[in-house]
């Protein structure tokens, strides 16, 4: 079943990307993606939702901090 995604961290060389969810919510798929077999794709959704989480980045590079929120 899914779920909205979790805090989660990658580091690449002295760079961190930190995943900051700051919420989620469930969406018609048909509307977002128009055409979709969502049969082809079992587990994608919950109840005929699409689970879609929202959040931002930070960005860690040496000394440098940069936050991405795109909503």
């Amino acid at each position: 079943m899914p779920q909205p995604a979790k805090r989660s961290r990658i580091t690449i060389g002295d760079t961190t990307i930190t995943y900051l969810p700051d919420g989620f919510g469930a969406h018609n798929p048909d509307v977002l993606f128009l055409g979709v077999d969502w049969t082809t794709r079992p587990g994608h959704l919950q109840d005929g939702q699409l689970l879609l989480s929202f959040g931002s980045f930070l960005i860690r590079a040496g000394d440098r901090r940069v936050l991405v929120d795109l909503t």
